[in-house]
């Protein structure tokens, strides 16, 4: 039943495959505890919980890209929780594959009300952002990570089946990229690619508002949007050694969302997630544009 009410959903989303937006499997905030899209389902006096999952995207230049991630949350007391977790990246396209590790999370969960909470941490990179070809440095569509080490401080609450949240991610150091498209030949479409030299990154603030609708005993779907506000146009250093403005960088981008999640028992959840854009940004230079996302995950409470 799950599959054929998420597959339903994901058909009629299709028809906005030719968009793209920025994706959050990379700068990643909005998939950890208290600022993605989860069940009500969880079971909150448990201790522990353990998370294992993979995501399939379509990117820009027919790239394709394969993330997977490990997590674990610990219940510190009633009030305080922290989660902790790993992820990689693979991407492969236009005759290039790369693969990597990808960042480390560190995400305090502190509890000040009923139902809701703020988050802060950081995310700490474990590659930095500048992977080579033979020597040459690829653009930011190959790399795993970012490569920047970024704070974030957020706020949620769930009123019911109702789940808002919001939060703000800062980059707190930059990567060490030195693409020049130029350094390619002209019959490489990497040439065509917005350098990122010197590559700047603005912060971002996330905004997301979801709903759980129950399907049974043991069956939740849960449709939200998603807006990640990208707060200045980034900037690189061109081959004079000015640095410059990336034009159309900032800017709003807006995804629809669907999660469909299966209770298995009073420990266990599968869930499939799906994400597609409605809202873009003219340029994203960062290698985080996705014209879709799927994705399939397990979560243990113990």
């Amino acid at each position: 039943m799950m599959i054929r009410y998420f597959a339903t959903v994901i058909l009629i989303l299709g028809i906005s495959d030719v968009l793209k937006a920025q994706g959050c499997s990379d700068a990643g905030i909005c998939q950890l505890e208290g600022l993605s899209q989860r069940s009500s389902y969880r079971v909150n006096e448990l201790q522990s919980e353990a998370r294992i999952g993979a995501a399939i995207g379509k990117a820009d230049h027919g790239i394709a890209v394969y993330n997977a991630f490990l997590e674990y949350n610990r219940k510190i007391n009633n009030h305080f929780k922290v989660e902790l977790r790993f992820t990689m990246l693979a991407q492969h396209g236009i005759g290039i594959s790369a693969s990597g590790l990808s960042d480390f999370y560190f995400n305090g969960i502190w509890k000040l009300w009923k139902g809701g909470g703020i988050n802060f941490g950081m995310k700490l990179p474990l590659s930095n952002g500048n992977r080579k070809l033979n020597g040459v440095s690829l653009p930011m569509d190959f790399q795993s990570s970012l490569g920047t080490l970024d704070g974030f401080i957020g706020i949620h609450h769930q009123p019911g089946k109702l789940t808002l949240s919001s939060a703000l991610q800062y980059p707190l150091t930059q990567n060490k990229n030195q693409f020049f498209a130029s350094q390619y030949p002209t019959s490489s479409e990497i040439s065509s690619f917005q350098s990122t030299a010197g590559f700047e990154r603005s912060p971002d603030w996330l905004g997301r508002i979801s709903y759980s609708f129950e399907i049974g005993s043991s069956l939740q779907l849960i449709p939200g949007l998603l807006t990640i506000y990208h707060l200045t146009n980034d900037r690189y250093v061109d081959l004079s050694g000015v640095r410059r403005s990336i034009d159309g960088s900032s800017g709003v981008t807006a995804n629809i969302n669907l999660s469909a999640v299966l209770q298995i028992g009073n420990q266990g959840q599968i869930v499939l997630q799906s994400g597609i854009p409605m809202l873009v940004r003219k340029s994203r230079p960062d290698g985080l544009t996705r014209s879709f996302v799927a994705g399939l995950e397990y979560r243990a409470m113990f």
